[in-house]
């Protein structure tokens, strides 16, 4: 699912196990696909979640063209507010397609 641009989130790996059990015979209340179960098939198989942070940057000029329109709108309000102490904050990125943030 991955290669084809699907991102795989642990929900999908439990349900897929579960599946994969009933149709190996395995007795439902034998197998749960717990998280402790999906803690363990990461370990095992050397799997970390990670989230995007860059959504739709495909190129660095892309990145500096919105990095000095953003600074110069910062610069006007600090102006126009008589804002005398500005605080950083580091980037986050935000899905407006309710895609999941954690996935393999």
């Amino acid at each position: 699912m991955r290669t084809d641009g699907v991102p795989v989130t642990p929900r999908m790996i439990q349900v897929m196990a579960l599946e994969m059990a009933i149709d190996a015979g395995i007795d439902e209340r034998a197998f749960t696909a717990s998280w402790s179960w999906f803690q363990g098939f990461k370990k095992r198989f050397k799997f970390t979640l990670w989230a995007r942070t860059r959504i739709g940057q495909d190129l660095q000029g892309d990145g500096e063209e919105a990095l000095g329109t953003f600074a110069a709108r910062v610069a006007q309000v600090v102006r126009d507010n008589n804002i005398d102490v500005v605080y950083n904050a580091d980037q986050t990125g935000i899905n407006y397609e309710y895609l999941p943030t954690k996935i393999l």
